[in-house]
């Protein structure tokens, strides 16, 4: 058995994994939040894409697209047509010039364990973003942790590669833990973790007062109303502070 970096070996299965997401209809949900605040369709950055399933819907609706993702094993996984591909730490963003629009979708905001990481990665996007620019970041919220805790193991298999997951959330710590063994033919088990932070809507927000960027709405997740602590999923929609 082996520990290694993750989605170094989920990567192969992540597609399968993920196989019951309605991605049409996220992307559509995203491109009417942006276009409905006024959001412009130059350029679009997308951080923590992954796979490219929400770059493949989203790109078309824009003249220039970027797809990155700090694990270069999950941006190798397909081709997303009129976009560029880059490996990066979302925290440390390696462009020096503006977008009209960053997605990061799929609670992967959560994946910072440590506040001043989400600070760092909102000041990052407030470097970026140019005049009339929108940030869309959404975060699993605690409900949704209970609702998806399965300390049963589940087993499945994609293109002869096996793998099983376990879920715990520790209420204490706000700590989700998705632990993935993930098993090819001929090659030893191999072992992830993917330890997310459950932040409330409270403490997200009082992070984007206290960086560079202003907050424009918090919705609850893929619904236009005000987002509650209660909720499942807050979408956020920012911008940066003139």
């Amino acid at each position: 058995m082996r520990n290694r970096a993750n989605y170094s070996a989920l990567a192969r299965v992540y597609d399968h994994l993920m196989r019951t997401i309605d991605y049409d209809s996220w992307a559509k949900y995203l491109f009417m939040v942006h276009d409905g605040y006024g959001g412009r369709f130059g350029s679009a950055l997308e951080l923590a894409a992954g796979s490219g399933n929400i770059s493949l819907r989203l790109a078309p609706k824009f003249r220039e697209y970027v797809c990155s993702d700090l694990s270069w094993r999950m941006l190798g996984q397909k081709d997303v047509d009129g976009a560029s591909r880059v490996a990066c730490d979302m925290t440390a963003l390696p462009f020096a010039r503006e977008f009209d629009a960053m997605f990061v979708v799929f609670d992967s905001v959560n994946y910072l364990l440590e506040k001043d990481r989400v600070l760092a990665f909102l000041n990052e996007a407030a470097r970026l973003l140019g005049v009339d620019g929108l940030l869309h970041f959404d975060a699993s919220l605690e409900r949704n942790s209970l609702r998806h805790t399965t300390p049963k193991r589940s087993r499945r298999q994609s293109n002869g590669v096996a793998y099983e997951q376990v879920s715990r959330y520790d209420r204490r710590t706000k700590i989700h833990t998705n632990t993935f063994s993930v098993e090819a033919p001929n090659e030893p088990r191999v072992v992830e973790r993917h330890r997310q932070r459950i932040y409330g809507v409270k403490e997200i927000v009082e992070l984007i007062n206290a960086s560079d960027l202003e907050l424009v709405d918090c919705l609850e997740g893929f619904t236009f109303r005000g987002c509650r602590e209660e909720g499942t999923r807050a979408q956020f929609i920012a911008r940066k502070e003139f």
